[in-house]
């Protein structure tokens, strides 16, 4: 029985590191030190997934300098075209699960509206408080997994976005460990238990 949970303990163990297998999208390689706006292109990629602005788009996705009025206090990302289309996929294809995203006012506190449609054409919207300028986090229901990408649009009054969780829900869970990592701590502690009654007796 000892060497039983000794070992699940041991797969417990070399699995956690597995479970935290989160990618956020965080921009902050684009960071500027000024009071600028910064054009990025039409493309950004990071991290293994791309951006992509609509096609003609006369603006380019951008970033404001941290000196900036409009700086959130984390570097974002946002589409420069009025009415213009961003779309997240994995570089290169396949499927991901998409669970939150940081959404800003671009210009002042705005109840800005920002609605998401995957490839499968389920759509979610979130809504910004407007109550004071800075991020929110948004979480995404569950029909926003396994898609191949997802497309929003730059409505007025405009938002800006940072740290986009996807492939796991740690990223959103303020390092709380996940349910799965809880229990197999919970697992070690109770074969720890075990092995010590068992020494006593």
């Amino acid at each position: 029985m000892v060497k039983k949970l000794l070992s699940l303990m041991a797969v417990g163990v070399f699995a956690l590191p597995l479970a935290a297998n989160a990618v956020v999208i965080d921009f902050e390689s684009l960071q500027h030190v000024d009071g600028l706006t910064t054009y990025h292109g039409s493309t950004y990629s990071e991290d293994g997934f791309t951006l992509t602005q609509g096609a003609n788009e006369p603006h380019a996705l951008a970033t404001f300098g941290t000196l900036e009025s409009r700086f959130t206090g984390s570097t974002a990302l946002f589409n420069d075209t009025i009415s213009g289309v961003v779309t997240l996929t994995r570089t290169g294809g396949g499927l991901f699960n998409l669970f939150s995203i940081d959404l800003a006012e671009l210009n002042g506190s705005s109840i800005a509206q920002v609605v998401f449609t995957s490839n499968n054409n389920d759509s979610q919207t979130f809504t910004l408080d407007g109550n004071a300028f800075g991020a929110e986090t948004f979480a995404f229901n569950g029909l926003f997994q396994g898609i191949s990408s997802v497309s929003w649009v730059q409505a007025s009054p405009f938002h800006q976005f940072d740290n986009i969780c996807i492939d796991d829900r740690t990223c959103q869970r303020n390092g709380v460990p996940e349910p799965g990592s809880l229990a197999l701590l919970g697992l070690g502690i109770t074969g720890l238990a075990a092995v010590r009654r068992r020494r006593q007796h």
